[in-house]
């Protein structure tokens, strides 16, 4: 596939130039990424080479026949003499050298792969991104902060490690929205056949996406995809709504049994169910006048490649197409319907 330019005639002949001289830029930079990397793997391969081969110039090896032999002196002395250091460096060698070759691989090689990708998301897809969603800021060394995720309340259990990157805030429509992709997992002793092993399980990857709800209410409402295991909240009851279809995909909880309907009118209902194909097994909050959604997905979106030009035009492409999925989610919802006093 054949690079293109990023220089849309629409634009103003100076953003253009100014674009331009930014993928120049880059493109410098990812060549000279791509040569440290392939530069790196080259001594990998090396130092591997060197821990994994004979070293007949230290070691004395004498056949025994039938194609065997065995090592009979370190450095011109017996081994009876210098078992031991012989022992400690006849491990160590190859370990060194298998330890620098991966050393070097990652403090040079992966190193040179992230600066490039991280500079190229903070360079040109942020100029993507106001160029052509100018009312949204995009932020990709931030991401949702851990404290919404652990209060949300929506699993029935916490997390291990969090990350979260790829972050989007502004205004879309009528409705203020914030969102970034985001990673959770957990550890826990799960029993075996080996006995008790401690296990780690990825129980969240996708999008947390928080918007402005379009509608005035108090109270707390959680939506948990059926069968799931329900988050402990005292002061919620469990909610039944006039639609069993959705009901088959979503428990639904509320301290409010008024307003959980008010909520989620019909319509409501049939966009959840409709956004459920997707994102299957979603999971909601209507808390504070706004709306928190996890959507899972296993897509790693808004990440360049090396091994493209930097001002490949599908690359761009999918960029731009990946954002537009996003912000989907507020039509799907219908959130820009702004009733009564609510703008």
């Amino acid at each position: 596939m054949t690079a293109q330019s990023l220089s849309p005639p629409s634009e103003p002949h100076s953003d253009n130039q100014s674009l331009g001289a930014t993928f120049r830029e880059l493109e410098v930079s990812r060549r000279q990424a791509v040569a440290t990397l392939f530069k790196s793997i080259v001594v990998l391969a090396i130092c591997i080479s060197i821990g994994t081969t004979p070293l007949p110039y230290v070691f004395e090896f004498t056949s025994t026949g039938s194609g065997s032999g065995e090592i009979t002196a370190f450095l011109g002395r017996p081994m009876s003499e210098v078992g031991d250091i012989a022992s400690v460096f006849l491990i160590g060698w190859p370990l060194v050298w298998i330890v620098a070759g991966f050393w070097w691989f990652r403090s040079r090689g992966l190193n040179a792969r992230s600066r490039y990708l991280q500079t190229f998301k903070t360079r040109a897809l942020n100029a993507m991104c106001r160029r052509h969603f100018p009312t949204l800021r995009y932020e990709p060394g931030k991401g949702m902060d851990w404290r919404i995720f652990d209060s949300c309340n929506l699993f029935a259990h916490g997390y291990s490690d969090y990350y979260s990157e790829d972050r989007f805030s502004g205004r879309w429509g009528s409705t203020d929205v914030a969102f970034a992709e985001a990673v959770a997992r957990r550890r826990y002793r799960k029993l075996t056949l080996k006995g008790f092993e401690t296990v780690t399980e990825t129980y969240f990857q996708g999008l947390i996406f928080i918007a402005d709800f379009h509608k005035h209410f108090n109270g707390t409402t959680r939506l948990i995809p059926k069968g799931e295991d329900i988050p402990d909240a005292r002061s919620e009851q469990p909610a039944e709504l006039e639609n069993p279809f959705f009901e088959s995909f979503f428990e639904t909880s509320t301290t409010d049994q008024v307003e959980v309907r008010y909520l989620l009118s019909t319509s409501m209902l049939e966009r959840f169910i409709s956004l459920h194909d997707h994102f299957p097994k979603l999971r909601a909050r209507f808390h504070n006048e706004s709306l928190l959604l996890l959507l899972p997905s296993r897509l790693d979106r808004f990440e360049p490649s090396l091994f493209r030009h930097a001002a490949n035009r599908v690359q761009f492409d999918q960029f731009v197409e990946d954002l537009d999925n996003c912000l989907n989610v507020v039509d799907e919802l219908n959130l820009n319907l702004r009733i009564w006093s609510k703008v």
